[in-house]
């Protein structure tokens, strides 16, 4: 019998996290496939400019030394994103003791990218059946500003997604 495949996108929120009880809930572990996946946006780099950057046409020397400094920066993000997977995958593994400890198989997955592009792309990789997940109850210029990762997803994808809308912290009342 194969196991179905449940992604669980993750981000730093603690939020995101509370999908993993309704999981349970719903999922027996015998049945169930968990993949965490925590995707690291990528940093807005700021470009240095190369010496005299105020010159009208740019020199071979300058463009020599843009390309010296984009090498140097690539091999510098590479060992970031190196100890940064290795920490998230820690953490996440860290995380998922409850769920291991009942039974359920967990796969932490870390990919690094535009979260929509890499929750898809990882979506068809791993032939998910269902993706369950908190949504972050923006509305307003927050849902403007931010836009949704749950609402792309909503519309992009053909299989099922279980969208959690989080209590407001601090709240015990229920909607009626």
């Amino acid at each position: 019998m194969f196991k179905k495949k449940i992604l669980v996108p993750l981000d730093e929120a603690k939020q995101s996290r509370e999908i993993l009880t309704v999981i349970q809930q719903l999922f027996r572990p015998e049945d169930s496939h968990v993949l965490l996946l925590q995707v690291v946006s990528p940093e807005i780099e700021a470009l240095a400019m190369p010496p005299a950057h105020a010159a009208m046409e740019w020199t071979p020397a300058m463009y020599s030394y843009l390309q010296s400094f984009q090498e140097l920066e690539h091999e510098h993000l590479v060992e970031r994103q190196k100890y940064l997977k290795t920490n998230l995958v820690a953490s996440i593994t860290q995380e998922a003791t409850p769920l291991v400890n009942k039974g359920y198989q967990v796969t932490p997955v870390v990919r690094f990218g535009e979260p929509i592009q890499q929750i898809e792309t990882y979506i068809q990789e791993a032939r998910v059946d269902l993706v369950a997940m908190v949504t972050h109850a923006r509305e307003g210029i927050g849902r403007l500003l931010f836009g949704s990762v749950a609402g792309a997803l909503v519309h992009d994808l053909s299989v099922p997604i279980l969208l959690l809308h989080p209590k407001p912290e601090g709240s015990n009342h229920q909607k009626g």
